[in-house]
């Protein structure tokens, strides 16, 4: 049932265009009704535009989105045959187990019925029904290769590209030529769900954990035999999803390429990453390369990393980015104006009623959890052992023992862009939800710490200093961010600790990336 909060929710910014004015004679008392028929809002119609009612009030002038919202009264324009159209353009994979889910979960949001109909055999229509038999929103959904989808947002094919990868240089030059601004902006560009790139065998196999130079090996077919790793004796038989998966493009930038190899030409592609784990699963000599969102029956290896690092694809590594092998889905929408319709689903997309269908389907969602030090004792390990290059001391160590010792650390970790101070988009996405988190009294009683980490380039004075300067900025961030009464009296503390407690080899750029981070930490507040 819609609140009447839900009802000024549907007061949306006024739509660009021009407004269809009515002449003060045609002006009429109408009644706007909410889709549930529940909540209702009365006044004099003064302009439609087929998306947009302005009505006068008792309080004056009052934009109105068509969407969702019944009109009753001879001032009434007839009933569009459809209230919004848009068009998803998703990887192939998105466009089933994801964006249905999340078009299905929407519809109950807004109180709709929903339709979905085939459109042959890969495109999908889906209707979102009001209360009435009136169709509130259409949504066509068709899988496409990747930059298709980009090229389908640059010619306004398309009002939302879902894409297993970011976009690419000639992709931003393209759309920014055609007068569809920067698609890396803030309003363009966002994470939509987190998903890991997994390295499986059946369930039976004995294997349990790989090295990367083992995975290398096995990916360019210099390994053939699951003897040379001290397995079974057996042909290795090497699955790999298709390139368009996004998931090959992983594995050429962060194992290949450092190590001048190709993939194996003996290797069975497979149109998706599910489908690899399902031939994984029945083949007992079987090797995959899958998604964490994809695992179905298989068994995920442990990976160790060159210098020592080891990994493991848990939700909080992937939330945290600290698998170094997370893959981010991305939602880029149309530079150009969109329907009201979009807007709200954009917006639901961060609720949480929508994470947790992301995490049903198997992805990780954005939803924030925490782990206490003992769950961080890998990490912790890890800053003990010797670390080549590294300039940090005991002290370091005790001192950020100290900090932590009874707090809790939050999945949310503020990344920055390549080469930049600035944050990445993803992690101002988190800084806002921090804000809202501090407003709503969720850390009521508690502390918020925002403690910065470097790589082990450069002199150790230096990086403490970067680390100091990055979780300061983090903190300055948050501040402008929250009411003016929570701004100054937010009981938020930021430290830096340099290149203490790495995530990751300093030896590769990845590594380096997941280092430069400022980690969100609450404890109980000091009396």
């Amino acid at each position: 049932m819609h609140r009447l909060a839900d009802l000024l929710a549907l007061l949306c910014t006024f739509v660009a265009g021009v407004l269809v004015v009515l002449a003060p004679a045609q002006a009429q008392t109408v009644t706007l009704r909410s889709a549930d028929g529940s909540l209702s809002l009365r006044g004099d119609l003064k302009a439609f535009d087929g998306e947009t009612y302005i009505l006068e009030t008792a309080v004056g002038p009052i934009p109105i989105s068509a969407a969702g919202v019944f009109c009753d009264g001879e001032a009434c324009p007839a009933p569009a045959v459809e209230a919004s159209v848009f068009r998803i353009l998703a990887s192939r994979g998105l466009e089933q187990g994801l964006v249905l889910s999340l078009l299905e979960s929407y519809s109950l949001d807004i109180d709709t019925d929903i339709e979905i109909r085939p459109l042959g055999p890969q495109k999908t229509e889906v209707k979102l029904i009001n209360f009435d038999g009136t169709p509130a929103v259409t949504i066509a959904i068709e899988p496409a290769e990747t930059g298709r989808a980009f090229e389908g947002l640059a010619i306004s094919e398309a009002t939302i590209a879902l894409t297993n990868r970011p976009i690419d240089a000639g992709e931003i030059q393209l759309i920014s030529a055609l007068g569809h601004g920067d698609p890396t902006s803030a309003r363009s560009q966002s994470v939509a769900a987190l998903d890991g790139v997994v390295f499986v065998t059946a369930p039976d196999n004995p294997l349990g954990a790989i090295t990367e130079d083992q995975i290398a090996a096995l990916l360019s077919g210099q390994i053939r035999d699951w003897s040379e790793m001290g397995g079974t004796p057996g042909p290795v038989n090497l699955y790999l999803p298709s390139e368009e998966t996004g998931t090959q493009a992983v594995l050429q930038d962060l194992i290949l390429e450092p190590s001048g190899l190709t993939f194996s030409r003996n290797a069975a592609i497979l149109p998706t990453d599910a489908q690899v784990a399902d031939r994984v699963t029945t083949d007992p000599f079987g090797f995959g390369v899958t998604t964490y969102s994809n695992l179905r029956s298989t068994t995920p290896l442990l990976v160790a990393g060159s210098c020592g690092f080891w990994s493991a694809p848990s939700p909080f590594a992937i939330k945290a980015e600290e698998y170094p092998y997370t893959k981010r889905i991305f939602l880029y929408r149309s530079g150009r104006e969109v329907p009201d319709a979009v807007e709200r689903f954009l917006t639901y997309l961060a609720s949480d009623p929508a994470q947790e269908v992301i995490r049903d389907a198997g992805y990780v969602d954005q939803r924030v959890s925490s782990v206490d030090i003992t769950g961080q004792g890998l990490r912790f390990a890890t800053a003990i052992r010797p670390s080549s290059g590294a300039e940090v001391s005991l002290e370091q160590l005790q001192s950020l023992i100290e900090e932590v010792i009874a707090a809790q650390r939050l999945s949310m970790t503020l990344r920055f862009e390549a080469g930049t101070v600035g944050f990445d988009a993803r992690a101002s996405a988190d800084l806002k939800r921090l804000a809202e988190m501090i407003v709503a009294g969720r850390f009521e009683g508690q502390e918020i710490l925002l403690l910065g980490f470097t790589d082990s380039l450069g002199r150790g004075a230096d990086n403490r200093e970067l680390s100091d300067a990055r979780a300061e900025a983090a903190e300055a961030a948050l501040r402008a961010l929250l009411p003016p009464e929570f701004a100054t009296t937010a009981p938020i503390f930021s430290r830096g600790f340099g290149e203490l407690s790495p995530l990751a080899c300093a030896t590769t750029a990845d590594g380096q990336r997941i280092n430069r981070r400022v980690e969100v930490w609450t404890r109980p507040a000091l009396r």
